[in-house]
């Protein structure tokens, strides 16, 4: 089964108001919020987290 790598071309970062991160959650979802459909179609997120100033 082929797979296919898109990488994002403008990376977005946010600040984060936190001292430690007990939880993180990821939805697909689409402009309006709305779940999308992978039809069980295999999904790999980086998310990358470093501290401010570092």
């Amino acid at each position: 089964m082929p797979y296919f790598i898109l990488l994002p071309t403008n990376l977005i970062y946010h600040r984060l108001n936190k001292t430690n991160i007990d939880l993180t959650t990821i939805q697909l979802v689409d402009q309006d919020h709305n779940p999308i459909n992978n039809f069980g179609e295999k999904l790999i997120i980086d998310l990358h987290i470093k501290r401010y100033g570092s």
